[in-house]
């Protein structure tokens, strides 16, 4: 009886079409997310590039000198404000500031990238939780 008045052939219809709406919102969703994750590279970038501080020197005689610094810019100079340029030290410092201002959060969004853009099989889901930590 219910084939007979299309009941069990509209259930499916419905369902297959709940099916390609669903696949709609995530396909939606998805580029939404992927927009949003290369507007935020793209204002990183644009982040490290602007002045993020100044250092003003005053002394008790009047100002002695004033620098500005964008994120980038101090990278480039940080081994000329120390007294030997090319020592250990100085190198490692800026090695690890490179490391931490810039690369881990640009390597975390291309992480994220790559998982949205190439999807992650199932299988691969437990090793792409952990790098993504």
């Amino acid at each position: 009886p219910e084939l007979e008045n299309g009941a069990g052939s509209g259930g499916d219809d419905v369902e297959s079409d709940g099916e390609g709406a669903l696949s709609k919102f995530h396909h939606r969703r998805r580029f939404r997310l992927s927009f949003f994750l290369v507007v935020t590279m793209a204002l990183v970038m644009c982040g490290c590039s602007m002045t993020a501080f100044s250092v003003r020197l005053i002394t008790p005689f009047g100002t002695m000198s004033e620098a500005s610094f964008t994120l980038f810019g101090l990278a480039e100079r940080l081994p000329g404000l120390t007294e030997h340029e090319n020592s250990f030290a100085t190198r490692f410092g800026q090695v690890t500031y490179i490391v931490f201002a810039f690369a881990t959060i640009l390597c975390h969004l291309a992480i994220l990238g790559v998982f949205m853009f190439a999807g992650i099989a199932d299988r691969h889901l437990r090793l792409a939780a952990t790098a993504a930590r």
